[in-house]
């Protein structure tokens, strides 16, 4: 039996467990604040936080599948090939733009939505434009 912290009722399996758990969340967190945040600077240091989660995940996860404290059951080929379908039915019926690259808003000629950039170094949508001189 793998041995218990003095106190707290959980093994360090139990730990590392509730430690990729925590990871998960925060990759999870770190993703979304990058892909919400307009500043270049901000979202690159949340992309190099988001990318050593992961890899802090990768880490917690082999150490708990190689002892088998972490059980993976591999899908078959025919759940793979019926995920496949649905998935492929869903995407049939999105609008032929919707995941082309250079197909938005600014190729349409409309304005972008506020507070949403065209990539690294692009103005703040929000922020007021520089004073006209």
């Amino acid at each position: 039996m793998p041995p218990e912290n003095p106190g707290s009722g959980m093994t360090d399996l139990d730990r590392v467990k509730d430690y990729l758990l925590t990871c998960k969340y925060l990759t999870g967190f770190y993703d979304r604040a990058a892909q919400e945040c307009t500043n270049p600077g901000v979202r690159e240091l949340f992309l190099q936080i988001h990318g050593q989660e992961q890899h802090d995940q990768e880490v917690a996860f082999s150490f708990l599948t190689v002892r088998g404290a972490y059980p993976v059951a591999f899908a078959t080929p025919e759940r793979l090939q019926a995920e496949r379908e649905r998935w492929q039915e869903v995407a049939a019926g999105l609008p032929a733009e919707v995941g082309r690259p250079g197909v938005g808003p600014e190729t349409r000629g409309e304005r972008p939505t506020p507070g949403i950039t065209a990539g690294p170094g692009a103005p703040d949508a929000r922020q007021a434009p520089p004073p006209a001189h």
